[in-house]
């Protein structure tokens, strides 16, 4: 707030650092998009640098309005990890498999890609979430393409590296507070 004739000894906050501090907001009319968007700054706090893999990281959040994802995944860069928008009908790997599971039953709200590692697994498993290892060959989807044929629902979801493939970590929860809690704790291994 400024007033006329001189500085107000309120501060005067602009749009710009109001966002640094709380997040862009991506809609004031939808709530679900707004609650994406501050887990997303919220994420952005966590050194990601562990869990991002080489083909980016994406996260998706079932609405009953649709899945919402992120715009341009969360990607390492030589500036660090960028994290782009939340957006409708981005993280499409990811939304895909959260809707797949949601269709034969499962509750869960949130998926996300994370970089495999021993560690990771290890401390996913210590947590007491179940482990399904992906068994297809498919080069689009692994994951999908194996809850479609067989319908085993599992928090977790490896697929192992193979020829020009990274391997991941498909993750699912029913909280976006519990999904930043577990990426927060295996940024730490």
């Amino acid at each position: 707030l400024a007033s006329f004739g001189g500085a107000s000894p309120l501060a005067v906050h602009t749009t710009s650092e109001l966002w640094d501090f709380y997040g862009k907001p991506s809609s004031t009319f939808d709530r679900s998009l707004n609650r994406f968007s501050l887990f997303l700054k919220r994420l952005s706090k966590i050194d990601l640098n562990k869990v991002v893999p080489e083909v980016g990281m994406n996260i998706a959040y079932f609405t009953h309005e649709g899945i919402i994802g992120i715009d341009g995944r969360i990607v390492r860069t030589i500036d660090g990890v960028r994290i782009g928008n939340a957006r409708y009908g981005a993280s499409r790997h990811v939304g895909y498999i959260l809707s797949e599971l949601r269709k034969n039953g499962a509750k869960y709200t949130a998926a996300a890609n994370i970089r495999l590692s021993d560690n990771a697994l290890k401390m996913l498993i210590k947590m007491g979430m179940s482990v399904q290892e992906v068994n297809t060959d498919d080069p689009y989807c692994p994951p999908l393409k194996m809850i479609r044929e067989t319908g085993v629902i599992a928090d977790v979801y490896i697929e192992k590296p193979s020829v020009g493939m990274e391997g991941g970590i498909v993750l699912l929860t029913d909280d976006l507070n519990k999904m930043l809690m577990i990426i927060k704790n295996l940024s730490t291994l």
